[in-house]
């Protein structure tokens, strides 16, 4: 990577002198960010997107980059779980009847910081990680001394290409030199962009972005440090705080949970300056329905930058049991969406546009549905009020009468950038052997048909069962009319709805405990043996119910190698034309 005279390039090779990320708001003269608020963008950050798309957004540990469903992000190595991030996919790409094959659309993201006093020696500093398949990227650090109109940034700091980057998990670090900018305000913005995001494009990660000179007394919550509940049981609840100013300092610290009434304060002594310090809180009884959100505040007389003194974060996520079903095709990737919703302004019976698409319960099966996850977006800048499902029996190769209808809240995110919906049914719900369709929709209580509001579910290019069929009583394509094949609408590449469903199996084809297949040992240290698994397919989750291996046994007494897992909690699942047994096993290496 080519070297300028005023920007410091290293390869990270350990920790900083900051161990864990912080998230500190802007004050006067310093901004220190890391993201991991649960709000994007964080306070005084705006997020422009001049040519459409989703745009920058907040990216946690483990959740596929935007446009890599397969891909995991990394940690970053400095502690914390988010960072933001931006790809060629949170761009212009997404949007509604796309025609097909797509034809290429520019990309211009930006993601732009509070204004900031710089002094004499005051520095831009920050990480960044670039997702690249050696296709064509820029992401520019450009600033603007007057105002954070795009127009305006007119001063570039720095252009990186991606194809400069070699390694896709290594986060770089970059410090450029401000104190040309002495005495004046600047906003500084990130800007990616392409000319074509169906030919060019890679991703971007941007963590730990800092700007000026710290204050004398400033303290701040660094991370929530509670990842995903995976059951019912007894949580202990840390949080990271660092002390930005330049005072050893002592202060209290306070973390509630909501729903329910848990609060914990705790006191921090003698925290030296660019240091930081976790801190366990009392423990808390959770149980495994429940998406919880977490709060924490700093309280210390003359912190000068109070705007930093709290956090909140959807941390302890419901994880949702394994997939019994798994609807996604991965080809073409989020090229085409169709709509799906319900308007509420719009009088019943004409208020409904949605779609459905077909699942199967196995032979001599019966599924308690607990939850369902579906991958869709909202086109428009209005918001969304609610989601609803509907499960229908199959008529003839089409949805026939609703089974189960169901309206839910808005799910809590433990990252922003994911597009799915992890949907927690009010009520589980069984289905015996048989044919059925799945419909989620976006519901807009007052919103009519004209006024542009939508929810658009992803489709994916094979078809899985029956291509995914359109329900129009709101005369969105002209005549209102009751089923048809999503296929008379041109969707060459969107065959099939993105969807999983997770709950339990409560019966299967034998139950016979001579012929149901074994799983040991537990722990292990990633070599697992199945016995009676002749035939039979084998299945790894991890706690986010992806699936991390997939093999076939053909002997009655077969083994399975997870060793390139790493420590943690799985469930397999074996799959033999006897019967299916699912259990959670812990590999500890």
């Amino acid at each position: 990577m080519k070297i300028f005279v005023l920007i410091l390039i290293t390869l990270l090779l350990g920790i900083n002198s900051f161990s864990q990320n912080n998230n500190t708001k802007p004050s006067n003269n310093y901004i220190f960010e890391s993201f991991e608020n649960a709000n994007f963008p964080p306070s005084g950050w705006s997020a422009k997107t001049p040519t459409g798309g989703t745009g920058w957004n907040k990216l946690s540990e483990g959740y596929p980059f935007p446009g890599w469903i397969f891909y995991a992000n990394p940690a970053p190595l400095w502690g914390g779980f988010s960072y933001a991030a931006v790809s060629w996919n949170t761009g212009n790409i997404t949007i509604p009847n796309a025609p097909e094959p797509c034809p290429g659309y520019p990309n211009d993201q930006w993601l732009i910081s509070p204004v900031i006093s710089i002094n004499t020696g005051d520095s831009l500093k920050f990480r960044l990680l670039c997702v690249n398949d050696y296709t064509l990227d820029s992401l520019d650090v450009v600033l603007s001394s007057t105002n954070d109109s795009l127009i305006n940034f007119t001063d570039t700091l720095i252009t990186l290409v991606s194809t400069n980057f070699t390694s896709p998990t290594t986060w770089y670090s970059y410090s450029i030199d401000l104190s040309a900018y002495s005495g004046n305000n600047v906003y500084i913005a990130f800007r990616e962009h392409i000319a074509n995001n169906c030919e060019d494009g890679s991703g971007f990660g941007l963590d730990l972005v800092s700007v000026g000179t710290p204050q004398a007394i400033d303290v701040a919550v660094n991370t929530i440090d509670i990842k995903p509940i995976t059951s019912p049981g007894f949580v202990i609840p840390k949080a990271t705080f660092v002390n930005i100013g330049s005072n050893t300092q002592s202060f209290s610290a306070t973390m509630t949970i909501t729903p329910g009434s848990y609060s914990s304060t705790k006191t921090i002594s003698s925290l030296i300056s660019g240091t930081t310090c976790q801190i366990t809180f009392d423990t808390l009884f959770t149980v495994n329905n429940i998406n919880y959100k977490v709060f924490v505040t700093t309280s210390l007389a003359g912190d000068v930058n109070i705007a930093n003194n709290s956090d909140s974060a959807c941390s302890m996520c419901f994880v949702p049991d394994p997939i019994l079903y798994d609807n996604r095709s991965y080809y073409p990737i989020l090229l085409y969406s169709v709509p799906s919703a319900k308007y509420g302004g719009s009088p019943n019976g004409q208020n409904l546009c949605n779609v459905a698409d077909d699942f199967i319960v196995p032979l001599s099966a019966s599924w308690t549905i607990t939850c369902i996850k579906s991958t869709g977006f909202t086109y428009t800048n209005s918001n969304i009020d609610r989601y609803g499902i509907y499960i229908y029996n199959d008529n003839n190769g089409r949805p026939g009468t609703i089974l189960y209808s169901d309206s839910l809240s808005i799910p809590c995110k433990c990252n922003n950038a994911d597009t799915s919906q992890t949907l927690i049914l009010n009520n589980p719900f069984t289905l015996t052997a048989g044919k059925y369709w799945l419909s989620v929709f976006g519901i807009y209580d007052t919103a009519t048909l004209s006024s542009n509001a939508g929810w658009n579910w992803m489709l994916g290019g094979n078809i899985k069962g029956d291509s995914c069929q359109i329900q129009n009583t709101s005369n969105q394509y002209g005549g209102s009319f009751n089923w048809k094949s999503i296929l008379m609408y041109g969707a060459t590449n969107g065959k099939s709805a993105f969807f999983t469903i997770h709950g339990t199996i409560i019966s299967n084809i034998n139950n016979s405990s001579e012929s149901k297949s074994i799983i040991y040992p537990n722990p292990s240290n990633g070599i697992i043996n199945i016995a009676n698994s002749e035939n039979s397919n084998v299945i790894v989750y991890n706690l986010l119910g992806e699936v991390v291996a997939n093999s076939y046994c053909n002997s009655a007494f077969g083994s399975v190698d997870l060793s390139n897992l790493s420590n943690g909690s799985y469930i397999i699942k074996v799959i033999s034309d006897k019967n299916i047994v699912t259990q959670k096993i812990d590999i500890i290496k």
